[in-house]
């Protein structure tokens, strides 16, 4: 289904992620205030896919963990041309989009309705990914 690497950021740990994490933040404060939505925390990684990788159509949504609200996601890839791969293909009734992973761009969608796919890449494609998560008091909690 993917053929990604990935590596879980750690905002106490990966340090040098402060920059990002504080937009993050101020991002989510937004969507609170704006969008009205109940945004309590979030979950990111960088992945690699290496050539040839790809990922299959789905949902950032599990059936038995519903919080990830809005999908995040922020190409890495500097020297990303036509033909190397690795798009971002979203179904919509209304016709297909392909989105290039280039990098510095950021994608902001829904993790329960937009159905996606990451096409094979001819290159190795990163992108640092995660999710804005609603997260009750009762999760993570030990009884």
């Amino acid at each position: 289904m993917r053929g990604d690497f990935i590596y879980w950021l750690d905002r106490y740990v990966d340090l040098e992620m402060v920059p990002f994490s504080a937009v993050m933040d101020e991002l989510m404060a937004n969507l609170r205030r704006f969008c009205y939505l109940s945004l309590s925390g979030s979950e990111f990684h960088i992945a690699k896919y290496p050539k040839g990788s790809h990922y299959d159509k789905h949902l950032d949504q599990f059936h038995e963990r519903s919080n990830q609200q809005i999908t995040v996601l922020l190409y890495l890839n500097e020297y990303w041309k036509p033909g190397d791969g690795g798009e971002l293909k979203i179904y919509r009734k209304e016709g297909d989009i392909l989105i290039e992973p280039i990098a510095r761009r950021l994608l902001l969608f829904r993790s329960d309705s937009v159905e996606h796919e990451v096409l094979t890449t001819n290159v190795p494609r990163y992108s640092l990914t995660g999710w804005l998560l609603h997260r009750p008091q009762s999760v993570n909690l030990l009884f």
